[in-house]
């Protein structure tokens, strides 16, 4: 008996393993390291997709306006470089300019996309696809973590907070386990008329918060405020209510601050302070690619964090540089200086208002949506969260896993 499968049905099945993959990507890099590069691999195939599409990708304007600004950002950069020669490494320089352009050459390459998609209802299949996978891994991840409050033998668990073994699952960190629900959580909510939503994200709530970590409280929170508004529509309420989501990143954001300032010696509070006073130094321009937060310029040290003396002190020196890796904003500002700063974040504005056309006449999406920019609002202060491998899934996410645009859903409905 011959089995035939459909093109678009193994579409679907190739697009359900590779969220699969995303779900699983730190758990399976602890065993076969070379799935690290998934990003790098998404951001080299975003680049061909765009070139083999040119024509599609010349015509868009809003593509138009994050080339032109994301162009801009890298002559500030290399500018940067050139003037203060705080990093002269090619290499390094190369590495951590790929990174800053993932996340815009990735949602580019899924803006043409979807745009250009002949199949109107092909993402919805995938999100039915991958709905399925949300909600058994949810479960496994419920499961194992009610065991992990009464046994911390297991290897669940990471470190003790407010009396709670918090909860990482098989993941190397719980942040990454953060990450997995929140993903997981924002999948869910993109088609959810039916009442065992609330059971679903209820799950969600509850494995974040034995996370024991503050932006899972935060992205709580946010879940919360979406889920009361979920009796709304969102039509009416209007996109204002984004800016929701941007007050709770800034809440939880000047908590961690003053947190970070009460410690005698925080590499975060270094960061911020001194990434500051080092774009006020390079204004116009910025100190340059890895030169100032990030990993890369901890593994190509620079010499911007002798004029600060973090060179002499653990997790930002030469030997230990394990805390560079979670700069965040000072990236950002240090980097490309006070003008480059607010010309990516107009670039990630860009991004998010495509999105939100192509969403806008489904609400469930549109709050699949705010979840994933509120999401995102919290993590950036104090991580690189958009130059590392989660800069590349969150955009197939915001673009592929919560399914088709609104007109297609129309589509749906009048065939069936």
């Amino acid at each position: 008996m011959e089995i035939t499968i459909s093109k678009e049905k193994l579409i679907v099945w190739l697009w359900s393993i590779l969220y699969l993959i995303i779900l699983l990507s730190n758990i399976i890099e602890q065993k076969l390291s070379f799935v690290n590069y998934i990003d790098e691999t998404i951001e080299i195939i975003s680049m061909l997709y765009i070139l083999i599409n040119f024509k599609a990708y010349i015509h868009d304007s809003s593509l138009a306006k994050i080339t032109i600004a994301l162009l801009f950002v890298c002559v500030i950069g290399v500018l940067g470089n050139l003037f203060f020669k705080f990093q002269d490494n090619n290499i390094a320089i190369a590495k951590d300019m790929l990174a800053m352009a993932k996340t815009p050459i990735v949602a580019m390459a899924l803006i043409i996309r979807k745009k250009t998609s002949k199949n109107d209802v092909l993402d919805d299949k995938i999100l039915i696809s991958t709905q399925k996978i949300s909600k058994i891994y949810l479960f496994i991840l419920f499961i194992f973590g009610i065991v992990s409050l009464f046994d911390n033998t297991l290897g669940l668990t990471y470190d003790l907070r407010y009396g709670i073994y918090s909860y990482k699952f098989l993941y190397s960190h719980p942040t990454f386990l953060v990450y997995t629900v929140v993903i997981i959580s924002v999948n869910l909510m993109a088609k959810s008329q039916e009442a065992s939503i609330y059971v679903y994200q209820s799950m969600v709530i509850f494995l974040l918060i034995i996370s024991m970590r503050d932006k899972a409280f935060a992205y709580v929170l946010l879940l919360f405020i979406i889920l009361i508004l979920k009796k709304f529509d969102i039509n009416t309420i209007k996109a204002r209510y984004f800016f929701l989501a941007a007050v709770i990143a800034l809440l939880v954001s000047k908590g961690k601050i003053n947190e970070y300032r009460s410690y005698t010696w925080s590499p975060r509070e270094a960061l911020s302070k001194n990434g500051f006073s080092l774009a006020k130094m390079c204004f116009p321009l910025g100190s340059g690619f890895a030169s100032f937060g990030g990993m890369t310029s901890g593994e190509y040290y620079s010499s911007a964090y002798g004029l600060f003396g973090m060179n002499m002190k653990d997790g930002t020196s030469p030997m230990n540089y394990i805390d560079l890796g979670d700069s965040g904003l000072p990236y950002y500002y240090a980097s490309f200086g006070f003008i480059g700063f607010f010309v990516f974040f107009y670039i990630i504005f860009e991004i998010f208002k495509k999105a939100y056309y192509f969403y806008v006449g489904n609400s469930d999406k549109v709050k699949a949506m705010m979840l994933i920019l509120g999401y995102l609002l919290i993590c950036l202060p104090f991580e690189n969260f958009l130059t590392n491998e989660s800069g590349a899934t969150v955009m197939l996410i915001l673009f592929v896993f919560i399914g088709s645009t609104s007109k297609s859903i129309k589509q749906l409905v009048n065939r069936h």
